[in-house]
């Protein structure tokens, strides 16, 4: 049975219990599925049988992100208020052990308060809803140590926090919308492509209106669906030729049925007033010739796409900006309280304002901020010593997450040393990049680099003894990938997200300016070690740590010239190439650095934010003594 049934069977039972206490008997209760395709969550109908007397009530249910195998899985229901359920990945030992669970993350909660609003599992927010709990004479429940007490005493009750065999974790959402709830309103294009067809279908006849909306780069698509709708058309009049006791269709009727073909709507033929073989000729006939203008149709489908995303882009500029201002507010305020998140996604984000679907308000970051709901994976960076750090789960959602949060404290300790903290609460900024490039285009950024994850587990547990090996070998083929996939990404949606300019706050760049400093450190200490540990240039270390990315570069092109000219390159030729084309890199990037520290007050592009936050990720998780392939970014090429 999936967590979705044992879930809805949960709340099949609460309405029972509610049920026979409303009715004062035994009940009998059945639920079924209804089906609601303008909805994204699932609907079930709970109905119950009490002495002849039947009741009725709805609940809605959708998984929240991924399910991964070593965390939670969760879920929204709106049950009377809309709850954040989540399922563990299997069964606590003792209710003991599940009540540490909750602690830690309400000591996680606590950490980031005030300055982040964040929601912890409580027992009261479900137990408040089975009358069987609350009829508990002796004890008064008010808070939620009341609850655990009642619980206690009785282990019985117990029962009523379990989903399946496992005792789950309730949130109340009801104030607060998530922000993939935003986000997806936002970028919907289901329902958008049809409507605006609809709305254009004048358009597609009168070509000063098809440019007007358009373009005039698009007039060869106009001129093929006006074919297309020609031999539609003549189609229809040779039905009309062959169908008995059919005299005429009219114009304004071809036009609806083609435009039903073009949105990908049936056409009711027979409700125009049309006997049954006059409507099956009819529909018959239309196959064909929508099939012959099979490509036409899908350049036509594609345009309007365009224009649509275009559409939504301009008119949910402002709110992009500030949702991206607000999300960076967010890691700040995350680093400054020294908290990592390490699940940063925006199933787990909301929006910290009574949210009524004035959704204007998403304009103004100042007007809202945005809270956390899923602490599990987090951890507190409080300590001062790497080796007090508590071990965080090992998890993450694959599209935003690095390999760093698949592996334990003391394989980081010994890889960053004393820099494994920035490496923690770096996890969440590469997690930014990826929410960042889901407010502006409504998609996942990583998908290829997110199927890296499944086969670092696999080398990690036929590697058990040799974890440091295998977090060097999978670093470069994960960031060769993540960067590859970022820069194709960025250039597939190049005019949005080069469209964006985003005023960062003074609290931004204040941050932004201490990681460039933090930077421009470990760079350089890098490149010391590169340098003094390398054995190709044994007498070159100080003119090696000198010299400028520039004399670097002529000195690195020269030999790339010299062995293009050759008819053998030598590896030891190939070895040196890359080892000055890394140095170079790594020199040049030490530069910018520098020049970020005063992090200028200009407004950046979506674009270059999302660049600035995964170098920084980059150059933090990645050491270029690892590996004699170079640097495995698109930025070293």
């Amino acid at each position: 049975m999936s967590d979705t049934e044992k879930i809805v069977k949960y709340f099949l039972n609460i309405f029972r219990l509610q049920t026979e206490f409303a009715e004062g008997q035994n009940a009998r209760c059945h639920f079924q599925r209804v089906v609601d395709h303008s909805r994204v969550d699932q609907v079930f109908e709970f109905q119950a049988e009490c002495g002849g007397k039947w009741k009725t009530r709805r609940m809605s249910i959708r998984q929240l992100g991924e399910s991964v195998e070593s965390k939670s899985t969760c879920f929204k229901v709106i049950y009377d208020d809309l709850l954040v359920i989540k399922i563990p990945p299997r069964a606590f030992p003792s209710f003991e052990v599940y009540l540490k669970f909750i602690q830690t993350e309400k000591a996680i909660a606590n950490q980031l308060a005030p300055d982040v609003v964040c929601l912890s599992p409580t027992l009261s927010v479900i137990l408040k809803k089975i009358p069987q709990t609350q009829q508990r004479q002796r004890y008064i429940l008010k808070t939620e140590e009341d609850y655990i007490r009642m619980l206690t005493h009785e282990p019985g009750l117990q029962n009523y926090l379990k989903i399946g065999d496992r005792l789950a974790f309730f949130m109340d959402l009801s104030r607060y919308v998530f922000l993939n709830q935003v986000l997806f309103s936002m970028h919907e294009k289901k329902s958008r492509i049809p409507e605006t067809i609809y709305k254009n279908r004048e358009a597609l006849f009168d070509l000063d209106a098809f440019e007007t909306i358009y373009g005039p780069e698009n007039d060869d698509i106009f001129f093929e669906i006006n074919r297309l709708y020609g031999n539609y058309q003549k189609t229809l009049d040779r039905v009309v030729e062959y169908t008995e006791g059919l005299i005429s269709i009219p114009d304004y009727l071809k036009a609806e049925w083609f435009m039903d073909e073009l949105t990908g709507h049936a056409s009711d033929i027979q409700a125009a007033g049309y006997s049954a073989v006059a409507a099956e000729n009819i529909e018959n006939a239309l196959p064909s010739v929508i099939g012959k203008g099979k490509n036409a149709i899908t350049r036509y489908k594609k345009m309007v796409d365009a224009h649509v995303m275009q559409k939504i882009f301009e008119n949910n500029r402002t709110k992009m900006g500030a949702l991206i201002i607000n999300t960076l507010e967010l890691v700040c305020r995350l680093k400054e309280q020294a908290v990592s998140v390490r699940d940063l996604k925006p199933d787990n984000i909301f929006v910290a304002t009574n949210f009524d679907g004035a959704d204007h308000i998403l304009g103004d970051p100042s007007g809202y901020s945005l809270g956390l709901i899923d602490l599990e994976t987090a951890i507190s960076l409080k300590t001062a010593q790497p080796n007090a750090l508590e071990q965080p789960l090992m998890a993450g959602t694959p599209s935003f997450m690095t390999p760093s949060q698949l592996f334990s404290n003391p394989v980081l300790k010994e890889l960053f040393g004393s820099q494994i903290f920035r490496i923690l609460y770096m996890q969440d900024w590469y997690a930014t990049l990826g929410i960042i490039f889901n407010i502006v285009t409504g998609q996942h950024l990583f998908y290829r680099t997110a199927k890296l994850v499944p086969e670092i587990i696999r080398l990690k547990k036929k590697n058990a003894g040799r974890l440091t090996d295998v977090f060097k070998r999978v670093s470069w083929n994960f960031w060769q990938t993540a960067s590859i996939e970022l820069a194709e990404r960025l250039e597939a949606n190049q005019y949005r997200l080069e469209g964006l300019h985003i005023n960062l706050t003074h609290h931004i760049r204040k941050t932004l300016s201490a990681e460039a400093v933090q930077e421009s450190a470990i760079l350089t200490e890098a490149i010391h070690q590169m340098v003094y540990s390398q054995k190709l240039f044994p007498n070159n270390h100080e003119s090696l740590i000198n010299a400028t990315a520039e004399s670097i570069r002529r000195h690195r092109l020269k030999r790339e010239k010299q062995q293009a000219a050759a008819k053998n390159a030598s590896r030891l030729e190939t070895r040196i190439i890359s080892f000055l084309k890394t140095l170079e890199t790594l020199k040049t990037q030490v530069t910018r650095s520098r020049s970020l520290m005063n992090f200028p007050l200009e407004p950046v592009t979506a674009a270059e934010l999302m660049n600035l936050l995964f170098y920084r990720t980059f150059y933090a998780m990645y050491r270029p003594t690892w590996s004699e392939r170079g640097l495995p970014t698109a930025e070293a090429d």
